[in-house]
């Protein structure tokens, strides 16, 4: 799952859902919004968040997930681990280093299943965090609707993931009175 084209060669943000999964793309298309639920209760477990330092040839070499302790690969291929000087780290001042969330949730219509949508932007993980946070435990049953807004800064314009309850009435809820 995705949120980015490749135009040219090149990565570009989209304002839709993107996916290589051909059942998704045939029922779906690429939607702007998603109706997801998270089968995990705990929503550290559908959100996992991490410090990460990417190499050449896409090789990890360095990764945090809880800003105390890092893990990084040595030349040698070893894995040590260190502790994680963030915010104060040279390679995530100079943007080496970067935030990762990745959601992990279920999309009803499609059936059985997990999809992973992984972001690098601080505002969205932030965003995301703060809508699931809500939610100690997520029920089984609560349905959200995922999509994105667009921000602007210095930078340009950018798109932020959004996490937003859907409401559900139960089948015996008594219906409203009939104004007068």
């Amino acid at each position: 799952m995705r949120t980015g084209v490749k135009v040219n060669g090149q990565p570009r943000a989209s304002d839709r859902f993107h996916s290589s999964d051909p059942a998704f793309t045939e029922i779906l298309g690429t939607p702007e919004k998603l109706t997801v639920s998270f089968p995990l209760p705990d929503p550290d477990d559908s959100l996992k968040t991490s410090l990460e330092l990417w190499g050449k040839n896409a090789v990890l070499r360095c990764w945090c997930a809880d800003t105390k302790t890092a893990h990084r690969l040595t030349k040698d291929g070893e894995v040590i681990q260190t502790p994680c000087t963030y915010p104060e780290c040279q390679q995530y001042k100079q943007r080496n280093c970067t935030p990762v969330g990745r959601l992990k949730f279920a999309i009803p219509e499609l059936g059985p299943g997990l999809f992973q949508l992984d972001t690098k932007s601080i505002n969205s993980i932030s965003a995301l965090m703060g809508t699931l946070a809500m939610f100690k435990p997520i029920p089984a049953s609560q349905l959200f609707e995922l999509y994105m807004v667009k921000r602007k800064n210095k930078q340009g314009v950018f798109n932020v993931l959004q996490l937003k309850p859907i409401v559900q009435m139960p089948e015996d809820a008594p219906e409203a009175p009939e104004e007068e």
